[in-house]
Formats: structure tokens, C-alpha cells, sequence
């Protein structure tokens, strides 16, 4: 599709719950996106960002120029961002499962804290149902009647 009669700077900030993160911003690229938000080691909320060393290699790999030295870019990630990020801020199932639901993690502590008082209950179902009534305005209330819902169903 494309930018096209848009008088206004388009920017693109892309999560890798699902892996994407990379090839979305370069779908962004290509569309006409004036600027890009990526990160360093993908440093960001829950599985991360667009992780600026493997952007700037395909870049460059493809055709649109050597922009920063990635080599540089990747040793500052191996020392000072992975051990801030440890485990997590990597793809696990729980960031599987956000990016599949398009649930935000600040949320995560009330399933949490439902799923702890009902331990024979998964998590991840938890999740995709709350996700499926509400998006943005997630309650203890709503993850309870979830919880009680999936009970019922069992």
C-alpha cells in the first residue's frame, strides 16, 4: 500500500511477540514510513522491539547502504543490554501467547494473581480470553470472571 497523498510524517514502532518485529519495520520502510523506532538488542517490553543490529544488516545486505556498523551495534547489546534483559525480554510462550492475543503485557500481574488462586487453570487461556472481551481496559473483576467462566467449562 503505501504513503500517499499524506502530508503529515508517518512513524512505525514494531513489538516481536511473534517474531515479526524486523520484517514489519521493513514493510514500514518500503510503505513510505518517515522514521522507524527499533532498539538495541530489541531492548523493550515483554518479548522486545525491532532489534536495531539485525535491521541494520539486512539493510545493508539488501541494496540500501551500510547505515551503522552492526558489529559495533552487537557488542553493545552482548554487554550491556542482554544482561539487563536476561530471560525477560525474549520470546517465550508467555510473549507467544501476548503477541497471538494482542494482550498487553502490564496486565499479566492480575492473570497472575487470578491463576494463583486457581493453579489448575492455564495462564495462557486466561489470557486469550480476557483478550477477547477487552483490550485496553483489563480489570481484576473481568480476569475473575474469566477465571470463572473457564471453571465452569471444565
Amino acid at each position: 500500500m503505501g504513503k500517499t497523498n499524506i502530508e503529515t510524517s508517518l512513524g512505525f514502532y514494531s513489538h516481536n511477540n511473534l517474531q515479526l518485529a524486523v520484517t514489519n519495520v521493513i514493510s514500514a520502510i518500503e510503505s513510505g514510513a518517515d522514521a522507524i523506532y527499533v532498539s538495541v538488542g530489541g531492548l523493550g517490553r515483554s518479548a522486545g522491539n525491532a532489534p536495531t543490529e539485525i535491521l541494520v544488516i539486512f539493510l545493508e545486505k539488501y541494496g540500501w547502504g551500510k547505515l551503522l556498523d552492526y558489529k559495533i551495534l552487537s557488542d553493545l547489546s552482548d554487554k550491556y543490554i542482554f544482561p539487563l534483559i536476561k530471560e525477560e525480554n525474549r520470546f517465550s510462550s508467555k510473549t507467544l501467547t501476548f503477541g497471538f492475543a494482542g494482550f498487553h503485557s502490564s496486565f499479566f500481574l492480575l492473570i497472575q494473581k487470578g491463576c494463583k488462586k486457581h493453579p489448575s487453570i492455564d495462564y495462557r487461556d486466561v489470557v486469550l480470553a480476557v483478550n477477547a472481551k477487552e483490550k485496553i481496559n483489563v480489570t481484576e473483576g473481568l480476569v475473575n470472571e474469566v477465571i470463572g467462566e473457564i471453571l465452569q467449562s471444565k
